[in-house]
Formats: C-alpha cells, sequence, structure tokens
C-alpha cells in the first residue's frame, strides 16, 4: 500500500499526528478530572472543618451548609449500598452508588460520626465526556488532514531532486550515460549521493566502453583465425592422399574448429546483451542427431549406448544457432560426464530432455564460469554458457542430479 517514499512520508507523519492527537485527548481528560477531584475534595474537606469546629463550640454538629452534605451519627445510620461498600472497604472515601450517584465520605473527628456527600451534580466533567470526545475527535481529524497534506507538500519537495535524478537516468542510453549531471544538485545528503552515483556511472561507462572494444577485437582476432582453420580443413577434405589415421587427426582438428567457432559466436552474442534474438519454432531432431555424430568417437570409445526417442516435428522457439550450442553443449556433458551404460534423449513439442547414467555433478558448482569436469579438456564454460543461452532465449532449464546420474530438462517458459 505504501509503497514509495512519498506515501510512506505522508503515512509516517500521519502516524505520528495520530499518536500526538491521542495522547493530547488522553491529557486532556485526565487534567480535567483532575482538577475536578480536586475542586470536589476541597469542598468536602472545607465542609468536614466547619462542621468539626461548631461542635467543639457547642458541643454538637450544625446543619449541613449545601443540601448535597449529610450528617450520619454512626455507620450503621448510614444507607445499605454505603454501609456494604464500608463493610468490604473500610477506608474508602469514594462510593458510586445507583442511577449515577456518587458519594465521598469522611469519617468527622468526634462521635464516630460521617459526612456524606452525594456530589454528582458537581461532576460537570463525566456529563461532559460525549461532547468533549466529539470536539476533540473532530479537532484531531483536522489536525490530521492538516498533517498529511503537509507532509505530502514537504515530500514533494523534499524528494523533487531524487524525481528529476531518476527521469534523467531512465532517459539516458546505456552506452552514452550522462556526465557531470551531479553539478546542479545541492551540497547535502542528496548532492552526495548524485557525486557517488555520477563517479559510479562513470566507471561504469568506462568499463562498458573496454567490454564493447574488447568484443570488437574478439570479433576480428578469434574469428579470422578459425576461420583459417576451417578453410584448411575443406582443402583437406578434398584431399584423396591423406592415410585413414590422419583423416581421423584431420577430424578431430575439423570438429574442434567448429565447436570453437560456435563458442565464440555465443560468447560474442552474450557479450554483446542480446536479448532480442529472432526466435523461430527450431526442429530439435536435426540438432540432436549433428549433436551425437560430433561426439560419436567419444560415445564409442566408452561403449555408451544412446537411445533417442524424438516426436515427429518436435520443435522448440528459440534461435537456431543459440539452440545448437545449448543441446550440443548438454550432449557433450552427459557425455563426459557418464563413464559406462547410457544416455537417453526424450523430446516432444516444446520440450527436450537428457538424462545420463554418470555419476552427477553439482549444477550450482559446475555453471560457475572456469568450473571443469573431471578429466574434462573444454575451457568450463559450458553449463554457464548453456544458462545464459537458455535465459535470452526465453527458456527454462531445469537440473537434477545424483550418484545415479543425471537428468536436464529444457522447455518453453510459459508467458
Amino acid at each position: 500500500m505504501f509503497r514509495t517514499i512519498k506515501s510512506r512520508f505522508v503515512a509516517y507523519f500521519g502516524l505520528f499526528t495520530l499518536i500526538n492527537s491521542g495522547l493530547f485527548v488522553g491529557m486532556s481528560f485526565i487534567f480535567m478530572f483532575t482538577v475536578e477531584d480536586v475542586f470536589i475534595h476541597r469542598e468536602v474537606m472545607d465542609e468536614r472543618q466547619r462542621l468539626e469546629q461548631s461542635h467543639e463550640a457547642t458541643g454538637q454538629y450544625s446543619s449541613p451548609s449545601k443540601s448535597y452534605f449529610r450528617v450520619y451519627k454512626h455507620q450503621e445510620a448510614l444507607p445499605e449500598k454505603i454501609q456494604r461498600s464500608l463493610e468490604q472497604y473500610p477506608k474508602e472515601k469514594e462510593i458510586f452508588g445507583d442511577n449515577g450517584l456518587h458519594y465521598h465520605i469522611e469519617r468527622l473527628k468526634f462521635d464516630d460520626a460521617l459526612l456524606v456527600s452525594e456530589v454528582s451534580k458537581l461532576l460537570v466533567v463525566r456529563g461532559f465526556t460525549q461532547p468533549a470526545l466529539i470536539v476533540l475527535g473532530v479537532m484531531a481529524a483536522i489536525m490530521l488532514l492538516f498533517s498529511a497534506l503537509l507532509a505530502y507538500f514537504f515530500s514533494r519537495r523534499a524528494l523533487k531532486p531524487l524525481t528529476e535524478l531518476s527521469e534523467l537516468l531512465n532517459s539516458c542510453d546505456p552506452e552514452h550515460l550522462p556526465k557531470g549531471f551531479a553539478a546542479p544538485f545541492a551540497n547535502n545528503e542528496l548532492g552526495a549521493f548524485a557525486n557517488s552515483l555520477e563517479k559510479a556511472l562513470n566507471e561504469v561507462s568506462e568499463f562498458v566502453e573496454r567490454e564493447l572494444q574488447f568484443t570488437r577485437d574478439a570479433s576480428h582476432e578469434l574469428r579470422t583465425p578459425i576461420t583459417s582453420i576451417l578453410g584448411a580443413c575443406e582443402l583437406l577434405k578434398a584431399d584423396k592422399q591423406l592415410t585413414t589415421q590422419q583423416q581421423a587427426v584431420f577430424m578431430r582438428i575439423h570438429h574442434a574448429a567448429e565447436n570453437m567457432q560456435k563458442t565464440v559466436e555465443s560468447l560474442l552474442l552474450v557479450a554483446r546483451g542480446e536479448t532480442q534474438l529472432a526466435k523461430q519454432p527450431v526442429f530439435v531432431e536435426p540438432l540432436i542427431e549433428q549433436s551425437i555424430l560430433n561426439y560419436a568417437e567419444q560415445i564409442s570409445a566408452k561403449q555408451l549406448e544412446i537411445e533417442c526417442e524424438v516426436e515427429p516435428g518436435s520443435t522448440l522457439n528459440a534461435d537456431s544457432q543459440s539452440l545448437q550450442i545449448i543441446i550440443e553443449n548438454l550432449v557433450q556433458n552427459a557425455v563426459r560426464y557418464t563413464e559406462q551404460g547410457g544416455i537417453n534423449i526424450h523430446a516432444r513439442n516444446g520440450v527436450f530432455e537428457i538424462k545420463d547414467s554418470g555419476c552427477g555433478f553439482d549444477f550450482q558448482h559446475a555453471k560457475q564460469q572456469g568450473v571443469k569436469a573431471k578429466n574434462s579438456s573444454g575451457f568450463g564454460i559450458g553449463l554457464s554458457l548453456v544458462e545464459r543461452l537458455c535465459g535470452v532465449n526465453g527458456l527454462n532449464l531445469t537440473v537434477e542430479s545424483s550418484a545415479e546420474g543425471s537428468c536436464v530438462v529444457l522447455k518453453v517458459a510459459v508467458q
């Protein structure tokens, strides 16, 4: 409800005013009741003093000066209600009777007489309680409204520079971050924040520029030699004089170069921060077949059983190049982690699943950049790259792994 700083400022200010109003109302009633009690007590004590003085002078108590005072010669002469109260609480001096009657009891100095004062007509504050509550309640509501308006005005004025700063940053181009925007702000907490933010953005801008420059350099420096290697492989493929052993070495070189090219393309794609990829339904069966063929030598060497169940026409909505890299990396990991047994691959429309009988792995640890599987010859970026490519393609990646094997499920995220 109170998500913005402005609304919270108004709410807190209103709550503070409400608490103060409640305390003011409470203190007002305490003051009024105290004044009333003091007035009644003085009235009763003056009457007591007058009666005791008359007894000392004449040997008997004179008539009460006011109609609400009455002298009783002994306790048994008191009204039944007052007698019962005094029997339970002998030292009680204030007794509430029926029909709103209110008694003050004072024991006189002579003859065990008691002065009873029925002071209900003097209880002005008690009769004024409801109107007083209404008046004080209206005053509290007015104060609350006034404080809310005042809080809104001050919060709007105080947060205006912060709003301007937010609008400035939201409107700027990420590749051309503003410079010198902190200068107009006052030399206060917000100005210090703006200066710190400008300094941080300048560092980010320099870092982004270095990354862009690196991406441009990598695009040229890495693609060129890989293209040369692949071109040489195409020439060697046409050479009929290669021996079987030389052809095997050539195929490994060709396969490694192709993998390197795909990895470089993926890294450059991620480094550029591509999020709006050209997604379309991509048939997964050809990608699975190609991935298995690429690792046929390792599969054969380990004597792994490959079982594929692909529903005809199965597709995944993604960028075709990214999806090829994702599936190939998942197949590659399954082959690397599995020393014996087999690999099961299932695919139906919108879902790709691969299970292996390997030793398992900790996905949260393995997906970190630079982490390599046991006996792996890669660069330790496979699972990290897969997760990032799944993210930009809107694909959900689920990994379950134990000592009995691993299961990886890839499916289109529900919009």
